[in-house]
């Protein structure tokens, strides 16, 4: 049987679920965040190691990297979904940052209202090229 790592956001109690013998584990002793947007909890290792029937399967390295890149399945859109996705959508917030320059402020991320119950939050992020869809996270609320 496969020793497992058992890890929990503080703030809204998810759960996930590592397996031991992970390449990567080493990732997971370091300081994460729950990827979970907009929640910003600190994951930590529970002691025990029985699976809960709530825990979310993953690997070390997609967890370690999903608070900034988002989960594998955050980010593989392309440009027909995004279209598809933004055209006709109401925008509920927008998440900006003051640039270098007073007058040129950054967006970092926008939101736009799915239908009454559900948002999605496309994350920004700048290349050469322009900017970029970094992630697209389906947003949860902290219980």
């Amino acid at each position: 049987m496969i020793e497992t790592c058992i890890l929990k956001c503080t703030a809204c109690n998810i759960v996930y679920s590592v397996p031991s013998n992970d390449p990567d584990i080493n990732l997971l002793d370091k300081n994460i965040r729950c990827p979970l947007y907009p929640c910003t909890g600190a994951i930590t290792k529970l002691a025990e190691t029985t699976i809960p029937v709530k825990a979310i399967p993953v690997k070390a390295v997609e967890l370690y990297q999903a608070y900034v890149l988002g989960f594998p399945d955050q980010h593989t859109y392309s440009l027909t979904d995004i279209l598809n996705f933004i055209n006709g959508k109401r925008i509920s917030r927008v998440e900006l940052d003051q640039g270098l320059i007073e007058t040129r402020p950054i967006i970092r991320s926008i939101t736009i209202e799915i239908d009454d119950n559900r948002t999605k939050t496309i994350h920004l992020a700048s290349s050469t090229a322009g900017v970029i869809i970094l992630k697209i996270t389906e947003d949860a609320l902290c219980l």
